[in-house]
């Protein structure tokens, strides 16, 4: 206990001072510290140490160097840091009974320093830097940053000997390291991702940082599906990622690639006991390339017909069924119409990065195309596929009916619900062959902005496409991406209580927007809010232990295992028609409990919550959550009228496993509720709360598709780490803990 407290106290211990003795005495003239340019180069990092070297642009003008525990200076604002660091200092200065700039005179530097080394740090923190000019107690107006961190565990020496043979079907990879005993960690990259990472400004060990996220991630994902991560999965995941000692793979799978140059990436790794993985030694590479595909035999036959402006009857017909193929069906441009079967094909392997999860045994596929684009030229293409083309490429054009006019299709439109925050809308038009989008916004918007923002941000997607995935892409192609076509449920969010909205329709040709005459003016207005309509007054049912449970209530034991069941209730006003609640974790820089601090509109508006519906006469939540976990309920109501109610806040009690109630007692509501919005359990969320945008979104304005699968019971994604309480140390008024140290 004495060893935590004393690790407590020292990290409050955060900013420290650089001194330098310095011999120029000469009297100089004033000095403008703003003036002052600094450069910071990193030498050398250890676990409890920092090396670096500073280039100042002056060596007439004096400056302060200090270093910080970055956790305690990001609670100051940027623009006050230097200011903070000068008022800490001058308390250090009171307390050694010396003047301010007398005291800032024996701390303060001249001209470069070629080397310094910072000691005694803790390993893994992060620091940072701060460098400005002074001229007496007076600093520059801004200071110069420099971030660094020290090392969880010291590096090692440990190359990799590998030796690659591609001589089979698939390549072998030996590997053999140095260090015969450390863990390591590899991965396969082809070129063109590695290269692509790297233009991005990512280096080798950002590549493999990002791989391991993405394959841990991936294999949680399979052992986990509901998000229940357990030591045990964690561990056995790991020992899935993570070698020792010499081995000997095997790269097989649909995602290798023929005739493709590899990056084969390894470096020695080691895991903290809080399941951080760290990179301790260089980065060995090895790059190698895979044999050309083996052509086969195989023929396809492909048969289009019953051909409609949207539809089609399609069949394809490989002469070997056992054959992996891919079969598309894909619109056609001035340039891609003109390609070749081959040029298309190779073409259609360029532009998909997943092609290689496409290429699968089909066997015989015959079924209804219903996504043809009306009026475009399209073709069915099919090729054998293992790891590049490997069979002559089957082609057929073929043309869907055009559409209809847009400037003459009619819409009819049902408003199938509409509350404070949310209209869902129902769209029919006289005809399914025209391109439409239904945008709703705030009555005092001009139209023509509205247009001109869809456009600008389907342009932006244009050219995110042609420079990504392919080159030929059209602004039909976007169109046919992003619009509807016939009869659709949309749902649209954040709107704002007690505004007027417009509805205005938009149709489409392969030009861009071809009409916009279904324009209704004030087409709705949202309902305000309601002062008495009221989902609140939280009580604890109870906390049960999840390892009770069994499956027995929510049928789901591997969700609840390991986990507090915490059971609340909640009081509902008579008004109240349709009631709603969600859960979070408790942020320590803000009240959450504060509207002024976190206000509704924020909470509705963020989307950080998801909101489960209650009973609106017994409106019960059941909530599924890590033990001590610190968390906020919400809740709320909405009336007949669509007006939501205020939302309610409340603490939830801490779970703790020595205070459990009797699981009997929790199977015993849930029967009594009988229903299956009573008896789901939520997640706790990890709301990232951020301030509304003023300005409309035009992906708001669009709106989504409605669910017609219906509601759908979630099952909780935990966070690994609960935020835990904490208590707030009260220092006496005569002692003073340093932020800014001298060393």
């Amino acid at each position: 206990m004495k060893q935590k407290i004393f690790i407590a106290l020292y990290c409050l211990l955060s900013v420290f001072v650089i001194t330098a003795c310095s011999d120029d005495d000469e009297n100089i003239r004033p000095v403008d510290p703003d003036e002052l340019l600094f450069k910071v180069t990193e030498l050398e990092a250890s676990t409890t140490s920092y090396t670096f070297q500073i280039d100042v642009s002056s060596n007439r003008i004096p400056y302060l160097c200090l270093y910080v525990d970055k956790e305690v200076i990001d609670k100051i604002p940027r623009p006050e840091l230097h200011n903070y660091l000068m008022e800490d200092l001058k308390k250090q200065a009171e307390a050694k009974g010396v003047a301010f700039e007398e005291y800032l005179g024996t701390i303060s530097h001249r001209g470069s320093i070629s080397k310094h080394t910072i000691s005694n740090l803790l390993a893994g923190k992060m620091y940072e830097l701060v460098l400005f000019g002074i001229n007496g107690t007076e600093a520059a107006k801004k200071p110069h940053c420099h971030y660094f961190q020290t090392w969880k565990v010291d590096p090692i020496s440990c190359n990799f000997d590998v030796q690659v043979d591609v001589s089979g079907k698939n390549p072998i990879i030996d590997v053999k390291p140095e260090n015969k005993e450390t863990q390591w960690y590899c991965c396969v990259i082809d070129r063109p991702t590695f290269d692509a990472a790297k233009a991005q400004g990512m280096n080798e060990a950002l590549i493999l940082q990002s791989y391991f996220s993405q394959e841990l991630d991936y294999y949680l994902g399979m052992m986990a599906p509901d998000g229940n991560v357990t030591q045990e999965i964690l561990d056995e995941v790991l020992a899935m990622l993570l070698r020792t000692g010499d081995q000997q793979l095997e790269l097989s799978g649909s995602g290798i690639l023929a005739d493709t140059e590899y990056i084969w990436m390894g470096i020695a790794v080691y895991v903290t006991s809080d399941y951080e993985l760290m990179f301790i030694s260089d980065i060995t590479m090895k790059s190698f390339k895979t044999k050309p595909a083996e052509m086969k035999e195989t023929t396809f036959e492909l048969e289009v017909d019953n051909i409609r402006q949207t539809k089609a009857h399609v069949k394809i017909t490989p002469s070997d069924l056992k054959q992996v193929y891919v079969c598309r069906i894909e619109e056609l441009n001035p340039t891609t119409e003109k390609m070749s079967p081959d040029e298309l094909a190779r073409h259609i392997v360029a532009t998909n990065p997943w092609i290689q999860f496409e290429a699968q045994a089909h066997g015989v596929i015959e079924y209804e195309n219903r996504g043809l684009i009306p009026g475009t030229k399209h073709c069915m293409v099919a090729f054998g596929y293992e790891g590049g083309i490997c069979t002559k490429v089957a082609r057929r054009d073929f043309d869907p009916a055009p559409p209809a006019d847009p400037n003459t299709v009619e819409f009819e439109v049902e408003t199938l619900n509409v509350t404070s925050d949310e209209i869902s809308l129902k769209v029919t038009p006289s005809e399914e062959s025209v391109y439409y989008i239904p945008l709703l916004y705030p009555a005092s918007e001009d139209k023509e902005v509205i247009k001109g923002r869809l456009m600008s941000s389907w342009n932006q997607v244009l050219y995110q496409t042609q420079q990504q995935l392919n080159p030929y892409a059209t602004i039909w192609t976007i169109i046919a991406q992003s619009a509807y076509l016939g009869t659709e449920s949309m749902s649209y969010s954040d709107m704002i209580p007690g505004e007027k909205y417009t509805l205005m329709i938009l149709t489409f040709n392969k030009e861009g927007i071809c009409s916009d005459k279904d324009f209704r003016e004030n087409f709705v207005t949202i309902p305000g809010l309601s002062s008495t309509t009221k989902v609140d007054g939280m009580k604890t049912f109870g906390i049960f232990n999840g390892d009770d449970e069994k499956g027995d209530i929510f049928g789901q034991p591997e969700a609840t295992k390991g986990r507090a069941i915490i059971a609340l209730s909640f009081s509902s006003t008579p008004d109240v028609k349709e009631a709603f609640s969600s859960s979070g974790f408790n942020e320590p820089t803000l009240d959450e409990l504060d509207p002024n601090q976190l206000p509704d509109s924020e909470i509705i508006s963020s989307n950080a919550l998801n909101w489960s519906s209650m009973d609106a006469r017994r409106p019960h939540m059941f909530l599924v959550a890590d033990w001590g976990a610190d968390l906020i309920a919400y809740s709320f109501g909405v009336n007949e009228k669509g007006e939501r109610g205020t939302i309610a806040r409340a603490q939830i009690p801490v779970p703790l496993q020595n205070n459990v109630g009797n699981i009997q007692d929790l199977k015993d509501l849930v029967d009594e509720l009988n229903g299956k919005s009573a008896s789901a359990f939520m997640k706790p969320e990890m709301p990232a709360w951020e301030k509304s945008k003023k300005e409309i979104d035009i992906r708001k304005c669009m709106g989504t598709r409605l669910d017609n699968d219906g509601q759908e019971v979630k099952v909780p994604l935990r966070p690994e780490e609960p935020k835990k309480m904490s208590m707030k140390q009260v220092w006496g008024k005569k002692f003073y803990l340093p932020v800014a140290n001298p060393i």
